[in-house]
């Protein structure tokens, strides 16, 4: 089941859902007012079962969403996916294989490549697909710890061999002088305040991985 992309992540009730079932006799696609019915493959690794309705795996979701929205959406869901262990990489690159030759699925083919379950929000995962996906900038480390004798800041991207490290962060994290309630109102009327982001391009040679959550970051 899936919701129409209109340029914009779904959030709340799709104006369209799409349903997808198996092919038999009597069974073609349809389309209704707020729905489309559509007919295609559901081997059985391909299936769920959520008490007695039959769904599709996470990774077929998340392989049949990026078939059709943009990279910078469907890169949002895959990772929270593998970050919750819904999802992996493997089992993202077999759906692909699986149905090679369906229409959309280069760009399926780009969400298993891409795919971290390091990412820990929607704003890095946007950004990774903009920035190192869609801009072709070198992949990234994610979440490293960087520091000379022990470990002091852990940064969301780090680009080893140029030695810059990138943060997505919202506005309201540097505009402190600002009225956050003045910055949200904006984003409510369509306004983009700017800086919407602060990214720190900082030069740093000592970095060491971590997967702790805790960090520690410069004003």
């Amino acid at each position: 089941m899936e919701g129409r992309d209109n340029g914009r992540l779904p959030s709340g009730p799709a104006d369209e859902v799409t349903l997808t079932r198996a092919p038999g006799p009597g069974r073609g696609g349809r389309t209704h007012p707020n729905l489309v019915v559509r007919v295609a493959s559901l081997p059985h690794n391909s299936v769920r079962r959520i008490g007695v309705i039959p769904v599709t795996s996470p990774a077929r979701t998340a392989v049949d969403l990026a078939r059709s929205w943009p990279l910078r959406h469907s890169l949002v869901l895959a990772d929270d996916a593998a970050r919750r262990g819904l999802v992996t990489r493997a089992a993202l690159l077999a759906e692909v294989r699986r149905y090679a030759r369906w229409p959309g699925i280069r760009r399926a083919a780009r969400l298993a490549d891409a795919v971290d379950p390091l990412a820990e929000n929607a704003f890095e995962s946007r950004s990774r697909a903009i920035l190192f996906v869609e801009l072709g900038l070198p992949r990234p480390r994610l979440q490293v710890a960087i520091g000379h004798n022990h470990p002091e800041y852990r940064v969301d991207f780090l680009l080893s061999d140029w030695h810059v490290v990138g943060e997505a962060d919202g506005v309201a994290k540097y505009l402190k002088e600002l009225d956050r309630t003045t910055i949200y109102a904006d984003r409510e009327r369509g306004a983009t305040p700017h800086p919407h982001a602060h990214p720190h391009p900082h030069a740093h040679p000592h970095a060491h991985p971590t997967s702790s959550r805790s960090r520690r970051r410069t004003p």
